[in-house]
């Protein structure tokens, strides 16, 4: 199994439409955006130097995560 991250895409859109509308996804996630368009102006409107990835496995992606640094005293700085 491959492991790896790679930026968001507007090629993205369709899964994270799907998990922001699964109700078991958004357990772990409330108030996440599930509006289509929504979702692709915030795709669209993301840095290039952004801390959202797409999670692949194998080729294949499975889901969205943000990464942030921890800051000087150990707690993470923009985190949700």
């Amino acid at each position: 199994m491959n492991l790896t991250l790679r930026p968001v895409s507007i090629d993205d859109l369709d899964l994270l439409v799907e998990l922001t509308n699964n109700e078991d996804v958004l357990l772990f996630i409330p108030g996440m955006i599930s509006d289509r368009e929504e979702l692709s102006s915030w795709i669209s409107n993301l840095p290039s130097n952004d801390h959202e990835f797409m999670v692949v496995v194998d080729d294949n992606p499975v889901g969205e995560c943000s990464l942030s640094v921890a800051g000087d005293n150990g707690e993470w700085n923009g985190c949700f």
